[in-house]
């Protein structure tokens, strides 16, 4: 027989169960969140790199066929990595005679005509080859501290 009074019953309330659905909820709406956004900088970060490649690749190619005139503009498009691209060339005058900066820019074609996701500067110019020596003024012959030293025969002078 049972003893007459409060019976204890275990387990939960009604309430105690919506309060933890509850917090479940939350916490999985935040992870989801996190999911999501790290899924978005990937897919940015990717696009980042290839684009990177892609005007580094340019840059190559511009330099390999000969500093182009300060001031002229190339576009062209190409499909990378199972996406197409748009890329802009810029050749731009430095205060050095001779040397050029390039200016490679690349998007995802069909974004805004200024929504680049990637710029690279490079040079590229006669002064660069090897043996030239020009001092920032262009003068030819004359190293930043003034006239180019003699070469030496390698021997060490006393």
């Amino acid at each position: 027989m049972r003893a007459a009074g409060p019976v204890k019953r275990r387990g939960f309330t009604l309430i105690e169960v919506v309060v933890a659905m509850a917090i479940i909820v939350v916490v999985l709406a935040g992870l989801f969140m996190q999911i999501n956004r790290a899924a978005k900088a990937t897919g940015e970060l990717r696009d980042r790199t290839l684009a990177q490649w892609i005007a580094l690749d340019r840059l190559v190619e511009v330099r390999l066929n000969g500093a182009p005139p300060a001031g002229q503009k190339t576009d062209g498009s190409l499909e990378y990595a199972q996406r197409k691209w748009r890329w802009q060339t810029e050749a731009l005058a430095t205060p050095v005679k001779d040397i050029v900066r390039i200016r490679v820019r690349v998007g995802l074609e069909g974004s805004p005509p200024d929504d680049w996701i990637s710029t690279v500067d490079g040079f590229s110019g006669t002064a660069m080859r090897r043996g030239a020596l020009l001092s920032w003024g262009g003068v030819p012959g004359q190293g930043p501290g003034g006239p180019a030293p003699p070469p030496s025969s390698g021997a060490p002078t006393s």
